[in-house]
């Protein structure tokens, strides 16, 4: 894992635009949650999300709740008919990141960051 993990860093340093660095820092966070690294791979994983403008620097348990409430909005203002049928998602940038938020939200659940994980799940289903 490590001349893996070496390898990565290696590529994120090298690497010309941020797309380029995308697929790695998710390969490197999953890598790093095999090794039971989770609180590792979990940081490596927000590094990631906040450089996609994903996950804010400083968050308060009221966007939680304004997340929550134009979740369930959305939900009585749709049909399920509705939401199955709305186009898929075709940016790579949101469709890394989705990824990135799922990874993030394992490791949340496994080092016991409960918060962090409503507030991951609230982002990604208002994606």
């Amino acid at each position: 894992f490590e001349a893996g993990y070496d390898l990565g860093k290696e590529v994120v340093e090298r690497a010309r635009s941020f797309e380029d660095k995308l697929p790695t820092y998710y390969v490197m966070a999953k890598a790093l949650g095999r090794e039971h690294r989770h609180a590792d791979a979990r940081r490596m994983d927000k590094q990631a999300l906040r450089a996609l403008n994903e996950f804010p620097k400083r968050w308060y348990a009221v966007r939680i709740v304004r997340s929550l409430l134009k979740i369930n909005t959305f939900m009585k203002n749709h049909t399920n008919d509705e939401i199955v049928s709305m186009p898929l998602m075709t940016d790579p940038k949101k469709i890394y990141a989705m990824k990135i938020c799922a990874d993030f939200g394992f490791c949340c659940h496994i080092t016991n960051k409960a918060i962090l994980m409503v507030f991951n799940l609230c982002k990604m289903i208002l994606r």
